[in-house]
């Protein structure tokens, strides 16, 4: 590592501390990570080794510290159970830190600075930072780690490294290996292949009865194969949340090289915008009713268009976004949206730019001082969703089976009714009052252009994993003391449908509700009580409170998608 570059002392750390984002690591099992050298400030370490070695002088391309890491075969730390990602025995793994601890002061003595035991990935390891003195003839020091590892002493160290594990039944390196990352399919294929599968042997089927009809016959046997379906699924349960890890894992870990390689996004989309209006009219004379049809233009599907993955301010309209964004002039920005969605979105523009005048006018009815703490909590919501149309629900439950009344329902042979926002505060009143009666109150955005993946039941330190990993949620809601629910957006035209699907059940296996399979999921609308029987404390009810709203797509998921649809590309491609 140098003092500038990719790799620093502070990038090393924020990997080694686990302070950036790591693909590869389960953010549940951070926490067992240990320090068994120095600690996380590995650069106050280096300057502190250096200044003693009196090297005050380098290079701009000097190397001043290498990490080492050093491991053995997962199926040496589990030998009962090698596949059993993310597990250890314990003797062996005592039997590694000793070892592995010993090996490296013996090796590097008092170069070794920093030495971390990792336990948060599939298989144990040690990563260590040494910083490469030599002592010069006149007694001082020189930085040399082409010295300290050359192909020569490189080969020396492993072998020395695994002369010392031999001894604990460790298995001979095969040489010349060049290893690589295990891919989503050869996951799956140990998985198939793994001897803690469970038995899915279906029970026998019910016997007949004297004088047993053919109708009541076929509905015993019918009733059997629902049971057994469900029995299935319940086994399998397990390692359908195993096979997620494994697919989000490999996903983020592609994810990471595609981040790492794209260009700033701000200074994309500018270049983009300007080069767009080069090849065109920029100045062309667009009248006013053109102007408001433009400013109309949905901000997702602005956001999608742009490729734009950050935040965008209340109150942005799409003028506003593509002139901030674009670094562009009002007349620019103008042309820009008149050009990239044309007369195809001026009706829509003209219909959205008629509900957002709408939703500036006050309601027909005045809202009481709670009705308005309500209004605020629901603006927040709807504002970061940005959709542009919602459906509303109340759910009940009814001698303990759920009853949901979908209040846009209409008539046989009309169109649902969706509601905008304006519309919504207007219903509050009416839901005010169904809440209070037992209704649990659920919104849904209606959006064409956005997904807006919903992952449900989530705790604090789930929360704090899913941030941890790099998702940005639009929205962060409390449905019930410690009980949240998050939104991740997602412009439709950036993803494969087949992969945004598997993400959003995977996300939600790994860290929210495995039950949750739709992607078009209701959530709870802000301001209302959470009815459900088992929340009820002297009487009362917790009401849903927004934590965290800010109208923005997620990049991390945008990329994990993207890395997905190509694994599922190369293990399944569709058919034509």
């Amino acid at each position: 590592m140098k003092r500038n570059g990719a790799r620093t002392p502070q990038s090393v750390s924020g990997h080694l501390a686990r302070t950036r984002m790591t693909p590869n690591a389960d953010p549940r099992r951070t926490k067992l990570n240990e320090w068994l050298v120095g600690g996380p400030d590995i650069a106050a370490a280096i300057n502190s080794k250096l200044a003693r070695a009196r090297i005050t002088r380098l290079r701009s391309d000097a190397t001043i510290a290498n990490d080492v890491l050093l491991s053995v075969s997962p199926s040496w730390f589990r030998p009962d159970a090698p596949d059993a990602a993310g597990t250890w025995d314990a003797k062996r793994l005592a039997t590694f830190k000793r070892e592995a601890l010993s090996f490296l002061r013996e090796q590097f003595g008092g170069r070794l600075v920093a030495a971390v035991l990792h336990l948060d990935e599939s298989t144990p390891h040690l990563q260590a930072v040494v910083v490469p003195l030599h002592q010069k003839p006149d007694g001082g020091f020189r930085l040399s780690g082409k010295d300290l590892f050359n192909p020569t002493r490189l080969t020396a160290l492993q072998d020395a490294w695994e002369a010392r594990m031999g001894a604990h039944g460790v298995g001979p390196r095969v040489k010349g290996s060049k290893a690589r990352h295990t891919t989503l399919r050869a996951y799956y294929s140990a998985l198939a292949a793994s001897p803690d599968l469970p038995d899915l042997s279906p029970s026998p089927p019910p016997p007949g009865r004297l004088l047993e009809g053919r109708t009541a016959r076929n509905e015993r046997i019918q009733r059997w194969q629902e049971g057994e379906a469900r029995k299935t699924r319940k086994r399998l349960q397990p390692v359908a949340a195993a096979a997620a890890k494994g697919a989000l894992y490999e996903a983020e870990r592609r994810a990471g090289d595609f981040l790492r390689s794209a260009l700033s996004q701000e200074r994309s989309i500018a270049a983009r915008l300007r080069a767009d209006l080069a090849s065109s009219a920029e100045r062309r004379q667009i009248d006013r009713a053109e102007v408001a049809r433009l400013r109309g233009v949905p901000v997702n599907q602005v956001a999608a268009a742009l490729g734009w993955a950050g935040e965008i301010p209340r109150r942005e309209n799409a003028i506003d976004l593509v002139k901030r964004l674009g670094g562009l002039e009002y007349s620019q920005a103008v042309a820009w949206l008149h050009n990239a969605f044309g007369a195809d979105a001026a009706a829509a523009a003209a219909a959205d730019a008629t509900r957002a005048a709408l939703a500036d006018s006050p309601p027909a009815h005045v809202l009481t001082k709670a009705e308005q703490i309500k209004a605020r909590a629901i603006t927040q919501q709807l504002d970061a969703l940005a959709a542009p149309a919602y459906r509303i629900t109340l759910m009940k439950e009814i001698d303990g089976k759920k009853v949901g009344q979908n209040l846009g329902k209409q008539a046989e042979g009309k169109p649902e009714q969706f509601w905008y926002r304006n519309e919504i505060i207007g219903l509050i009143p009416r839901l005010t009052a169904e809440n209070a009666r037992g209704g649990n109150v659920y919104v849904t955005p209606i959006d064409t252009t956005t997904h807006h993946a919903l992952v449900d039941d989530l705790r604090a330190d789930d929360l704090a994993a899913l941030k941890r990993a790099g998702y940005n949620p639009a929205l962060v809601i409390e449905t019930s003391p410690g009980n949240h629910q998050a939104v991740v957006k997602v412009a439709r035209a950036d993803v494969d449908e087949r992969a945004v699907n598997e993400w959003f059940k995977s996300i939600n296996r790994e860290l929210g509700d495995e039950r949750i399979t739709g992607l078009v999921h209701p959530m709870r609308l802000a301001g209302f009580q959470n009815r459900k029987p088992k929340y009820e404390s002297g009487g009362h009810f917790p009401f849903v409170r927004v934590v965290e709203a800010t109208a923005r797509f997620c990049e991390r998921a945008r990329a994990v998608i993207t890395a997905m649809a190509d694994e599922l590309a190369r293990i399944s491609p569709r058919k034509r």
